[in-house]
């Protein structure tokens, strides 16, 4: 009931705003579980996975699927909200991650699919925004150390305590919403529109990062945890 609210919310938006020319698909058409969405993977409830995946990934598909046929008419654009942790996983956010590796593969294979057509398909890939996100974030944390067994919370303690202090940094040094918003404008109006839009100050860390072998990686990362 809740994705059949939100293509109805979708549908309604995209016809709006470009009368079935132009298409925006993004993460925020829903209301994003809080739950375990940060947790360590061992940890998270399955159904809670699931269900980020159905509004993240599955949600994603069905609009643009609705919405294909008149895109093809335009030609029309596809921009698709991503994020740079599609390109980047970190330990105990893996659910989340999870659904930004998929955003990313679709896009690219729609890029693909719809090139025929003229249609151009751009994913807006953000680095730390000022959004919601962080409380969420933090709420999960505190969810999971009552939810689970107190043995078995022990095992990631420390990764916990990691995420909640580098939840609440990230948070302090955000971007505004308002650059993802100009990026999406850029993606829409462009006479050549790029397969991706990087947003946000730390973007380019991680594709630094992402760049080094990966067991430097893997130090890097892990060297911040605590034990």
């Amino acid at each position: 009931m809740k994705l059949r609210a939100t293509m109805t919310s979708a549908w309604a938006l995209l016809t709006g705003l470009a009368g079935g020319w132009l298409i925006l698909s993004p993460w925020a058409l829903a209301e994003q579980p809080a739950g375990q969405a940060w947790a360590p993977a061992t940890q998270t409830a399955v159904f809670t996975g699931l269900g980020l995946v159905v509004l993240a990934v599955i949600g994603l598909v069905a609009v643009t699927q609705a919405c294909i046929p008149l895109l093809r008419r335009g030609p029309g654009r596809i921009v698709n909200i991503g994020s740079i942790s599609g390109r980047s996983a970190l330990p105990g956010s893996g659910p989340y991650d999870s659904t930004k590796f998929a955003v990313e593969a679709i896009t690219d294979s729609l890029r693909l699919e719809v090139h025929r057509w003229g249609i151009a398909v751009s994913v807006i890939e953000a680095g730390a925004m000022a959004t919601p996100i962080y409380d969420k974030c933090l709420r999960g944390v505190d969810e999971l150390s009552r939810q689970v067994p107190p043995e078995r919370y022990a095992l990631y303690r420390g990764l916990m305590e990691t995420i909640r202090e580098e939840t609440g940094a990230e948070a302090r040094r955000a971007a505004p919403v308002s650059k993802v918003v100009k990026a999406v404008v850029r993606a829409l109006t462009a006479r050549r529109p790029r397969a991706r839009y990087l947003v946000g100050r730390d973007v380019w860390l991680w594709l630094l990062l992402n760049g080094l072998p990966t067991r430097w990686r893997d130090w890097l990362i892990l060297s911040r945890v605590r034990d």
